[in-house]
């Protein structure tokens, strides 16, 4: 089958570690459960997947961060500068996360998506934070979603932490909070149609490929 021609089902249930999987069911559905097909979703996911990028490797050192940065430390991103939260590059290296620190420059700068989420704390400046997020391959192919938050201290937009997210909070995020940037390949008023299809990435990796990892509560089927 064509890859234009794909559609993304999600089988919520009876996969192969199911206790329900074999089950007969309903005629010609495995495991007994109705495939769930979600088109909104479905193109979240693949403008994620369509704007990943290769893993950036970089020492996490202080003479990178400076690189990265300069010094004080900001990122240029797409509605305006963020400065880099003290502390930011020990708390990945306190965590055992060097090997991330590579993404957190192109998700600020070259971020897939920018969410304002509301936060309820009063003692914020502002009662919403801001979510970065761009999705990245590791070596063997599998991808990794990445997320840097910031939050505004007097008139300063400062990221305050920068760690990996699963999709569905991400898929979540951008149906039910303000999306403030997006990439041209996703437009939340658009039509969507009866047919969902999923964006190839630009490494060309197949869609089967990724998708077996970025969706591990989910059992994935292309037909």
């Amino acid at each position: 089958m064509k890859a234009d021609s794909k559609k993304c089902i999600l089988f919520i249930k009876g996969g192969s570690s199911s206790g329900n999987h074999g089950h007969k069911g309903r005629h010609g559905l495995v495991g007994g459960s109705a495939p769930t097909v979600d088109p909104e979703a479905d193109r979240i996911m693949g403008a994620v997947v369509g704007h990943a990028a290769a893993w950036r490797h970089v020492p996490a050192t202080a003479e990178q961060w400076k690189i990265d940065f300069g010094d004080p430390p900001i990122a240029t991103t797409p509605i305006g500068d963020v400065k880099l939260g003290d502390n930011q590059l020990q708390k990945l290296i306190d965590s055992k996360r060097s090997d991330q620190m590579g993404l957190i420059k192109p998700t600020l700068e070259e971020p897939t998506f920018i969410i304002e989420r509301s936060e309820h704390n009063p003692n914020k400046d502002r009662a919403s934070k801001l979510i970065f997020v761009r999705a990245f391959y590791r070596a063997d192919k599998s991808l990794l979603c990445f997320t840097s938050v910031s939050v505004l201290r007097g008139n300063v937009e400062v990221a305050i932490s920068n760690h990996p997210e699963e999709m569905r909070r991400i898929i979540k995020w951008v149906r039910n909070e303000v999306l403030l940037h997006s990439v041209p390949t996703y437009s939340k008023s658009a039509d969507s149609g009866s047919e969902p299809h999923l964006v190839k990435s630009v490494s060309g990796s197949p869609d089967m490929v990724i998708l077996r990892y970025i969706i591990p509560e989910c059992n994935m089927a292309v037909v």
